[in-house]
């Protein structure tokens, strides 16, 4: 699937996408950095609002943006240490 428009269309297509059954897609960006930040300030808001996505703070770590979960790791590490 690709997701392509304003951040409304975006929340559009990931609501149905949701009605359809699926729990969760992965993302991928074409230029990483900037377009992950653009997506945290301007989708993000408007899925939480729709309530898709529940607050969890991105950080960037090692040259990388990651969404850090604020509960405890079931698996892995936490990427803030």
């Amino acid at each position: 699937m690709t997701f392509v428009g304003t951040p409304e269309q975006i929340t559009e297509k990931l609501l149905k996408t949701s009605d359809a059954g699926l729990d969760g897609i992965v993302i991928g960006f074409h230029d990483y950095l900037p377009e992950m930040k653009h997506f945290d300030e301007t989708v993000m808001p408007l899925l939480k609002e729709a309530g898709l996505r529940h607050w969890a703070p991105l950080l960037f770590h090692r040259g990388r943006y990651r969404f850090v979960s604020t509960e405890p790791q079931k698996f892995g590490t936490d990427v803030r240490g």
